[in-house]
């Protein structure tokens, strides 16, 4: 959007394996040291295909854990 005002901040991400109370494994991101000021009272989290085994989801969090290095949120300026 050419003209627009936009600020972006990141921070250092992980992803982590993490259970509902039924066994149902889902991702957790966590962040580094400057945690991002849209997450200051929660967490980003992220439900996966039904049937997805606690080892495939180990295996998908290792595998963003390789290849994503941040976590950005971008908001525009009025």
């Amino acid at each position: 959007m050419a003209g627009t005002k936009s600020e972006t901040n990141r921070d250092q991400c992980g992803f982590e394996v993490k259970e509902y109370a039924g066994g149902t494994p889902w991702l957790m991101v966590e962040q580094g040291n400057s945690p991002l000021a849209i997450l200051h009272d929660g967490f980003l989290g992220f439900d996966l295909e039904p049937g997805v085994t606690y080892e495939e989801a180990q295996a998908l969090a290792t595998f963003m854990n390789h290849l994503i290095a941040a976590i950005t949120h971008t908001r525009f300026l009025t």
